[in-house]
């Protein structure tokens, strides 16, 4: 299938659909059957009229569901309908439940599927009251016409419009006679004065019942009873009454005036609008229905003509019909069309229209009954939009949306949302099923929930689940699926919408355990804000604190906790932040000053944008009590037991420290420890770890080294056996200070000596706070700890010697600053074993790819006999340092300067050569030799500077003598000016020679470098416009503050303008940038020369060297070397870019602040 003949069949899909639920929603009955004639569909108001469900119907003909001769019917209808192609509306008879039988008006057409197959469908009116209505109009009628009671029609002048032929037979004239006389030749009793009294009153009551006498043709009088009534049609009144003698009149009377009523009330009361009109589409009577489906009231309503009320697009329509139907080409008609409501909205009707006959001859009036279809309509336009808006919708929603095979789970189609939910492309999805995205726990739930909506036990159905992402993610998400068929339908696709919730689950994680917390309430609960305020504690730690909650709440933790002081609740605060959750021991005071050992577990927990601790306390007081009593041998061997396995598998001294410590802790619960080694070599103590108590929590800390050389005496007697201390107070006078930074000391500490036979290793020890909180027996135990640390401290030590071997070693050649080639020696000489890291990078190879080349591939053709020379005689015990050249991997050559020696590994020989780049050594000595000749020639051009001032000075002298001595208006006194400028420019020659050996040095001031540049260029302007040059100056900076000698900067930027303007050709461009960045600014001269050629570049900054040709001025070559002897001298740079076709760009970069030395 071609992906247009998917989208049309997804599209047609789509509009059955809505054409299904349409038709299940309608207000009329609705049933779809194939060419054969089975049921394939009938709708709830179908099956609710008739009492009979889709599944009772299902696949039956008409002569299954119904009696013969209305199946017959059906079935012809049917077919005329599938044979003329297009819908018929037939008037049908079927049987109600309860036996009765009703009236549809069934508008009948022909549909295909999207395979072709022809169907039948059927949408049907209920008309029955309708078709009773009708009835009792033609009986009524025919009532009138052959009654035996007498019938007039009168109108308001008297005059007789209507009889019946018992009037005009009792009466004794003809049918022509009696309509050409009125009511006054009639009735003696009623003349004109009376019979207008009698009008008025008739049209005020509408029927009056009264007595009175009727003369015949011969002039014979008899009683009569007459029954009038008031009738207005299309604005005009009639007198329609009845006439006969007292006793059948009555009776009458009462049946006639019974049947109106009932007429009325089924007018009135109908469900659909009723409309009685003239021929002349004038309004004659309306029903409420009507009304109130306008807009209108009745008496706007009876003001107005059918085309009044019609839309303008739909005139034609209703003009063509209205014709037919006067010319009784048609008895009626049934047509969609627009009326146009009071507050100008477009009402969509359905209206069946019908004329009523009158004699048989022509239509005298129009009943049109009207179904309000604007819900219909609206649905139909809102429809043709639907594609876009679902399409829309489903690519922009917020949320993830796709749709699955029922069967096979596999996606269909995906959303953007849901590939971001999923974190896989289109095309990694649609390969996929939601099986296998889907978290282990949560599928069994998955699948028993969509098996039961495919079974139709469900209509869909919910639940939250976990995805897995290609990356390992876990995702949750809040899932709704719903089936994509009817019920009914073999079950194929559903959709599901997902909601991505893995935050929301996070966080009602953190509120579980909050909830938690406040619901354990046999312990103590705190909630502690991060400045450690307590905001809130439950009854528990009330009892347990001897506090009322409004006591305790304000307080803070180190109120009532005797470990965790405010110094330390910063450090334990990051602690609870770091860990999150974790459990400690710690000391609490009750109001009443009684001690509490407690256990703390705390959990960190955000919650709207704040910081909290959600701690749970648990007295352990008496636990506290019973465990110091229970404590036993038997713990102790445990204790050993795990100890020997932790010290065998601990690969670092301190690991063995701690572990020693730990079972310490355990066995005797110190408050303070250490334990460090003895260095044979340097006869110095090395701590491996320490720990102490500070604010209640067990910390590693640093040992106060000052304090340790205290304790000479104490740690000598130590080295021979275990030392027990007991004090009885910090303030005794003992040599035992305060090892720890918590400014307490110990009251009770023992000393334990680790030996490893005769050897002393190195010191343990234990103390406490408190008062003979040790005896002998817990001295016997850290001596049993240290015999334990003593063999697993030699064996870590030899580990540790060996892998620092190792490490040095490798840290040695992986990170060595320069190459290192191990290379092979005999028959495979000079094989590649192992390059460093230094090596490939330098050679521009990956790590690894220089293995198994030989060396001479990297050397030049030249140098190969030389290296396989130097190779022989190392083999013959030499060392040797010597130059080669080495190839790049891209083919470039630079110098190398190789150290090797030959080296033993096992029996094997090998070549261990370091290369180290000389290229920045070559380009030093380049530097420094060029250097020492600028230098040289500085100090030669000083001299001669020197030389010519003297002299200089003297002539300059002279000549203002002679300038005073001849006046101004000689002839000659212009000489004078000509041999002054001389002077100036000789002056200014050698000023520039002396500089280049040692340059002035201004004192440094903080100007604006932009102004500075701008004012360059504007007096270089004269210069540029002199050569025919444009020139222009940017800025890329607001402001460039530097602190510079400003002399100086203005001096070499003038002259590198100079020069570019001098080098550009008519019409070029000279441009002048300045930009600042990381503390320097870049000022950038650019011309559009001819370049610099490639073998002058060189000498481009060197003295008394110039590039300038032809007959213009040409310089002496100094100006770009005291250029760059200026700005180096102000810690800057100057360098060139130069080309044939580019031009040359000059950079200068100064320092914008920076302390400028005299070279």
């Amino acid at each position: 299938m071609t992906p247009e003949q998917s989208a049309s069949e997804q599209l047609l899909r789509g509009n059955e659909l809505f054409l299904r639920a349409f038709m299940e929603n309608s207000p009329t009955i609705a049933w779809c059957k194939d060419e054969e004639g089975r049921y394939v569909f009938i709708n709830p108001h179908y099956e609710r009229h008739f009492g009979v469900t889709l599944a009772d119907c299902l696949g039956k003909t008409d002569f299954e569901v119904w009696p013969k001769t209305i199946a017959e019917e059906f079935r012809k209808n049917d077919l005329a309908v599938l044979a003329a192609g297009k819908p018929i509306d037939f008037v049908e008879s079927a049987l109600n439940p309860d036996g009765s039988t009703s009236h549809w008006l069934n508008n009948k057409f022909p549909f295909r599927d999207a395979s072709g197959r022809r169907y039948v469908g059927g949408m049907a009116l209920d008309i029955t009251e309708r078709k009773k209505l009708e009835d009792q109009l033609e009986k009524f009628r025919l009532s009138v016409e052959h009654s035996g009671d007498s019938v007039f029609w009168v109108n308001r002048e008297g005059r007789i419009l209507y009889t019946n032929a018992s009037a005009w037979k009792t009466l004794g004239y003809k049918r022509e006679e009696i309509l050409n006389i009125s009511i006054f030749d009639l009735d003696p009793d009623y003349q004109e004065g009376v019979w207008s009294a009698h009008f008025e009153d008739l049209k005020k009551r509408g029927t009056i019942t009264l007595e009175t006498r009727h003369r015949t043709k011969d002039g014979r009088i008899f009683p009569i009873e007459v029954n009038a009534n008031y009738v207005c049609i299309g604005g005009q009144e009639f007198n329609f009454a009845t006439v006969r003698d007292i006793s059948l009149r009555k009776e009458a009377e009462v049946r006639i005036f019974e049947n109106d009523r009932r007429l009325r009330a089924i007018f009135e009361q109908a469900g659909v609008g009723v409309i009685e009109a003239g021929t002349s589409a004038n309004l004659l009577r309306v029903n409420k229905r009507c009304c109130q489906m306008l807009g209108y009231s009745e008496e706007e309503l009876l003001s107005k003509t059918m085309a009044d009320l019609t839309h303008p697009d739909d005139m034609p329509m209703m003009h063509q019909n209205w014709q037919l139907l006067l010319e009784g080409k048609t008895r009626g008609y049934s047509l969609d069309k627009r009326y146009i409501a009071k507050n100008g909205e477009d009402v969509w009707v359905n209206v069946i229209v019908s004329a009523l006959w009158a004699a048989g001859k022509s239509p005298d009036r129009v009943v049109a009954i009207v179904q309000n279809i604007t819900p219909q309509k609206k649905a139909e336009v809102a429809l043709s939009k639907a594609e876009f808006r679902y399409r829309t919708i489903f690519e922009q929603a917020g949320v993830g949306v796709a749709v699955l095979e029922s069967r096979t789970g596999r996606f269909v189609e995906v959303n953007l949302k849901n590939l971001e939910i999923l974190g896989r492309s289109d095309a990694e999805v649609l390969a996929t099923n939601f099986m296998s995205i889907t978290h282990p726990d949560d599928l069994a739930d998955d699948l028993n929930q969509r098996r039961r909506m495919i079974a139709g036990e469900t209509k869909g159905f919910t639940m939250e689940k976990r995805l897995l992402r290609p990356d390992g993610a876990v995702v949750w998400v809040s899932m709704a699926v719903s089936p994509l068929w009817q019920p009914g339908e073999e079950p194929s696709q559903h959709i599901a919408v997902l909601k991505n919730i893995t935050e929301r689950k996070l966080l009602e994680q953190s509120l579980r355990l909050t909830q938690f917390s406040i619901d354990r309430a046999a312990e103590s609960v705190f909630w502690i804000t991060s400045n450690s305020e307590i905001v809130y504690v439950n009854d528990a730690a009330c009892r347990t604190l001897g506090y009322s909650r409004d006591e305790v709440i304000g307080k803070t933790v180190p109120d009532i906790d005797t470990n965790l002081t405010a110094a330390a609740w910063p450090a334990h605060w990051e602690e609870v932040k770091r860990r999150k959750t974790f459990s400690f021991e710690t000391n609490h005071t009750t109001k009443d000053g009684r001690l509490l050992k407690t256990e703390v577990t705390v959990n960190y927990i955000q919650f709207e944008g704040q910081e909290y601790n959600c701690a749970t306390m648990h007295d352990i007081t008496e636990r506290k009590r019973t465990e110091e009593a229970l404590a036993n041998e038997h713990k102790r061997s445990n204790l050993l037991a795990v100890l020997g396995r932790e010290l065998g598998e601990a690969e670092t001294k301190k690991a063995a420290a701690i572990s020693i410590l730990n079972a310490a802790g355990k066995l005797l619960d110190w408050d303070c420890s250490w334990l460090r080694i003895w260095n044979e070599t340097t006869q110095e103590w090395r701590n491996i770890v320490a720990f102490d108590v500070i604010d209640g929590v067990k910390q590693e800390v640093t040992i106060n080294v000052a304090s340790m050389s205290r304790l000479s005496s104490i740690v000598q007697q130590a080295l021979e056996r275990p030392q027990l201390l007991l004090r009885e107070s910090e303030k005794d006078s003992t040599e035992i200070l305060t090892f720890f930074g918590n400014g307490r000391r110990s009251l009770s500490l023992i000393f334990a000596p680790i030996r490893l036979g005769d050897q002393l290793i190195g010191m343990l020890s234990v103390q406490s706070y408190k008062q003979h909180a040790y005896d002998a027996a817990a001295m016997e135990v850290i001596q049993a700890l240290a015999e334990h640390c003593a063999g697993a401290m030699a064996r870590i030590k030899a580990q540790e010697s060996l892998r620092q071997s190792e490490v040095r070693f490798k840290t040695l050649f992986e990170s060595a600053p320069e190459a290192i080639f191990l290379l092979a020696t005999g028959e495979d000489s000079g094989r590649i074993i192992d390059a460093n890291p230094f090596a490939e990078e330098i050679h521009g190879y990956a790590r690894g790819e220089m293995q198994g080349l030989r060396i001479q591939e990297v050397d030049l053709p030249e140098d190969a006999n030389l290296v396989t020379e130097r190779m022989r005689r190392l083999g013959e015990g030499d060392k040797l340092i010597f130059e080669v050249e080495h190839f790049r991997k891209d083919g470039s050559i630079f110098p190398i300067e190789v150290h090797a020696n030959l080296i033993n590994l096992g029996s094997e020989s090998f070549i261990l050569a370091f290369n180290r780049d000389i290229s920045e050594r070559k380009k030093i000595d380049t530097a420094l030799r060029a250097g020492e000749k600028l230098a040289a020639t500085g100090r030669m051009a000083a001299g001669i500077a020197h030389e010519i001032n003297n002299p200089l000075n003297g002539i300059r002298a002279s000549l203002h003598l002679v300038e005073k001595a001849v006046p101004a208006n000689h002839p000659d006194f212009e000489f004078i000016k000509r041999i002054e400028r001389e002077i100036n420019r000789i002056a200014t020659i050698t000023h520039r020679m002396f500089t280049l050996y040692k340059p002035t040095q201004d004192e440094a001031q903080d100007f604006s470098l932009k102004k500075l540049v701008e004012d360059v260029v504007c007096l270089s302007q004269p210069n540029a416009e002199k050569s025919c040059a444009r020139l222009t100056y940017t800025a890329q900076v607001s402001e460039c503050l530097v602190r510079l000698p400003e002399a100086a900067v203005s001096e070499v930027l003038y002259n590198l303008v100079k020069n570019a303007i001098e080098a550009s050709p008519k019409g070029g461009e000279v441009t002048v940038t300045l930009s600042c960045s990381e503390g320097y600014a870049l000022i950038t001269i650019k011309d559009q020369g001819n370049g610099i050629p490639e073998e002058l570049k060189d000498r481009v900054f060197e003295p008394f060297f110039t590039t300038k040709s032809g007959s213009g001025e040409r310089g002496l070559g100094l100006g770009l070397a005291t250029a760059r002897s200026r700005v180096e001298a102000m810690h800057g740079h100057i360098s060139f870019d130069s080309s044939k076709v580019e031009g040359t760009v000059f950079h200068v970069t100064l320092p914008m602040k920076a302390a400028i030395e005299p070279r």
